[in-house]
């Protein structure tokens, strides 16, 4: 009988080393509009975006963004509106891996008033490793 599973060092550390998610769903109509959608842990590093949108994302001129920062677009930036799935990379200024606990939001901002829009998103990471 096997009686400890880590007696070796593995090839790699499931619980360290695996890909991760934070996600949430944002929606409505009016003014800009910021959802958070989790916080990302310190050391972690962010391998990109993966957006849903189910009802097209209409307005004046609505930008679609994920950032650290209600507004921001530190993440991802410019995210297309039109509804299907889109797998975007972290924007080239991302300073990977994060240094603190971080907040993610995404946020519909810009020209006026959003009519329309629902989408759901996700930002994978590989937890620190300790």
């Amino acid at each position: 009988m096997v009686a400890n599973l880590m007696t070796n060092t593995p090839a790699r550390d499931a619980f360290t080393n695996a890909v991760q998610s934070i996600a949430g769903r944002i929606t409505g109509a009016g003014a800009d509009i910021q959802v958070q959608i989790g916080t990302l842990p310190a050391g972690a590093l962010i391998l990109g975006t993966n957006t849903n949108v189910e009802t097209v994302i209409g307005g004046t001129a609505p930008v679609f963004n994920v950032g650290t920062t209600p507004t921001g677009a530190q993440i991802a930036s410019a995210i297309a509106l039109t509804a299907g799935t889109v797998v975007t990379p972290p924007v080239a200024a991302l300073a990977n891996p994060i240094a603190a606990d971080t907040p993610v939001y995404a946020n519909i901002s810009g020209g006026g008033a959003t009519t329309s829009g629902d989408a759901y998103v996700t930002v994978q990471f590989i937890k620190p490793v300790s």
